[in-house]
């Protein structure tokens, strides 16, 4: 036994060092360290159609030529409207609609969404979860962008430490760590850091270009300068950084090496960003001695002087900005441009492009793994979070049962569990309303990380579903533990495991609707809406509030698709059926035929009415039938069995889980897979 256990050990060791030894390997990889990406564009156009009429589209790029090298910072600008972010987009791959004419190449290669693990695009939102740290957000984007041997493999988790410590370092965000990234209901982190955090998820996977759009939004000059900063140090070891810039300081304009100036979708300059002022200096406008570069350059281009008038500019010629598109294509910058265009395409290296590469780094479990772990952490921290999923449903529970605390077993109860029965569906219906926000949160969070090939789209809606629905299992037990004895439903443990199944996949049912919306409609207040009026569609037409014969019948088709309906059906048939507790009064007339033979409640031993000679009112058990009958459910066919009304619900269960997913798949909300 000794040596055996010995023998276990010493492979235990022997893996654990192999595995660190691959680390140590892949250590080897820093940021900058990858594959060098030549960028060469020719003739680049990009257009939408604004109708339906007009066969050619509006063009918001047109022709536009030119190249970009690694250790370059190149900046896109140029005055509103003038396509900087639709060039960005287009060069990323981020646009799904639209027509796209011309050649765009990467090393020689057209872009394949597999390449797309190579880019890092930072969006101008801060797109961060805010339940966790920084620290954890650059962790979990390491863990689902970085290759993995598995999800406690101890090589992979140093690879990724390091990874992670490297970044914080590089971009200065070792002082705020452990700090959570925070929202307008918990502090954290400041607006320049959260930037960092967002350029930090994309530097995590080496990228060989960073792509940026208007990253100094909202930041003052300071924070400004400190991000881009930032940003150059990764340039210099090696990144390729095009990044759209509106109006940035002369100390945040000096750090970019390299100009695109656009107006109405075309170039008017791209060469070096110091020589730009001297460029159109030269053609008659004097740069005021103190002025912004950045603001100089937009000035000019966009046809009209600054506010602020000064010599210089009173001197300006008067020209349509139309005049700097043709200047540009007749200069000599524009004619070195093409050549080196051509130059950059013909001559690059294809061998490190030839090799295969997966879509995404790890795998469909692995990644579902990891999203649902990095739920359950954001939640932790989340305040409302237990008691929205929790807390609530034992409160109204309790609500509930004091409310119908022992209602005993005469006429007026059989109309109190009715009540009780519905109530619990309304409850387990609308209180997925409170997950409606949060759902749609995360899913313009995973909009972002599936556009970087992180994961796929089943990974997301099954960590979702995964970590939702454990929950409704302790809200359906808690529910059924408080409501049902002490509401003096059936007393058999065969009908309290029922009636617990059943409110499960009641609330199940609730949660796919509220993915659905939530992954269909584009803001929360709109799925909100929809998550109130459906529902309530169904409860109207369930039997409850307007009995099945008195539904129009061009309603009712709501009838038969209404899962409230065969819930509620349930409820009642498990309730009701076979119970004969229940005791009810029957005023008998003499002369009067009886519709059955009434029993009383204390015997089995039914009245004999031929022995009456008064008016009396009889206590008698009410006869189950009647009582389900009464409730509108029929005594014979397909509904009349609560096993086939269970099987209903399932059926709906099934349909609406495959309608959510479906709307995650089909409603992009700008993914681009």
């Amino acid at each position: 036994m000794e040596s055996m256990r010995h023998e276990r050990e010493s492979r235990t060791e022997s893996r654990r060092s192999q595995s660190l030894q691959h680390a140590d390997e892949r250590l080897s990889t820093k940021v900058g360290d990858g594959i060098k990406f030549n960028i060469t564009f020719e003739n680049l156009s990009y257009g939408v159609h604004v109708d339906g009429k007009s066969k050619e589209p509006k063009w918001l790029l047109k022709n536009v030529t030119g190249s970009i090298n690694p250790r370059q910072m190149t900046a896109l600008m140029g005055p509103s409207g003038a396509g900087k972010s639709t060039l960005l987009e287009v060069l990323a791959g981020r646009k799904s609609t639209g027509v796209v004419e011309g050649s765009l190449l990467f090393n020689g290669k057209e872009r394949t969404r597999e390449m797309k693990r190579w880019f890092g695009f930072v969006e101008q939102r801060d797109s961060l979860i805010a339940t966790i740290t920084v620290r954890e957000t650059l962790m979990y984007t390491a863990r689902l962008r970085m290759k993995a041997n598995g999800l406690n493999d101890e090589g992979d988790r140093m690879l990724q430490d390091e990874r992670v410590d490297e970044i914080l370092s590089l971009l200065g965000l070792q002082g705020c760590a452990d700090v959570i990234i925070g929202d307008e209901g918990n502090r954290g982190v400041s607006g320049g850091q959260a930037k960092r955090v967002n350029a930090g998820m994309e530097l995590i996977t080496n990228p060989s270009i960073l792509f940026l759009d208007e990253p100094t939004s909202g930041l003052d000059s300071a924070t400004s300068l400190d991000f881009i900063s930032c940003i150059k140090d990764v340039c210099n070891r090696g990144v390729c950084v095009i990044c759209t810039i509106h109006q940035p300081s002369t100390d945040v304009y000096k750090l970019f090496d390299r100009l695109l100036l656009l107006v109405a979708g075309e170039v008017v300059y791209l060469g070096d960003a110091q020589n730009a002022p001297s460029y159109f200096e030269e053609h008659g406008f004097k740069r005021p001695p103190k002025q912004n570069p950045a603001d100089y350059l937009v000035s000019v281009t966009a046809g009209h002087p600054p506010m602020l008038e000064t010599p210089e500019t009173k001197s300006w010629p008067d020209i349509d900005p139309k005049f700097w598109v043709e200047t540009y294509q007749k200069s000599a910058m524009a004619e070195a441009r093409k050549i080196s265009t051509i130059k950059h395409r013909d001559e690059v290296t294809r061998s490190e492009l030839s090799r295969d590469v997966d879509l995404y780094a790890n795998g469909f479990y692995y990644n579902t793994a990891v999203l649902t772990q990095r739920a359950w952490d954001s939640a932790k921290r989340d305040k409302s979070f237990f008691f929205k999923r929790v807390i609530g449903a034992i409160m109204v529970g309790i609500i509930f049962m004091l409310a119908y605390l022992s209602p005993g077993y005469d006429q007026a109860a059989i109309r109190a569990k009715q009540s009780v029965l519905m109530l619990s569906l309304t409850y387990f219906i609308f209180s997925f309303n409170a997950i409606v926000g949060p759902t749609i949160q995360s899913r313009d969070y995973s909009v972002r990380e599936i556009n970087a090939n992180s994961y796929s789209v089943h990974s997301y809606f099954l960590s979702t579903v995964i970590f939702e629905s454990p929950w409704n299992v302790v809200k359906a037990v808690l529910w059924s533990v408080v409501i049902y004895w002490a509401c003096d439903l059936k007393r058999e443990v065969g009908a309290f495991f029922f009636f617990m199944m059943v409110t499960f996949f009641i609330a199940e049912t609730g949660l796919n609707f509220a993915l659905t919306f939530s992954f269909f409609f584009p803001t929360a207040d709109v799925a909100s809406m929809a998550m109130v009026t459906l529902p309530l569609l169904f409860m109207l037409f369930s039997g409850f509030f307007i009995a099945r014969p008195d539904i129009p019948d061009y309603w009712i088709w709501a009838y038969y698709i209404s899962f409230v309906n065969y819930g509620l059906s349930a409820y009642l048939l498990n309730e009701f059926s076979g119970n004969y507790e229940y005791c009810g009064s029957y005023n008998y007339t003499i002369g009067s035929e009886p519709l059955y033979a009434y029993t009383p409640c204390d015997s089995d031993v039914p009245y004999n009415f031929s022995s009456f000679t008064t008016n009396m009112t009889l206590p008698y058990t009410i006869p189950p039938d009647e009582t389900i009958s009464g409730m509108g459910i029929p005594l014979s066919g397909f509904q009349s069995d609560m096993w086939q009304n269970f099987g209903m619900i399932l059926v709906i269960w099934a349909g609406t889980r495959v309608l959510a997913f479906m709307a995650l798949r089909f409603v992009k909300h700008g993914r681009m897979d």
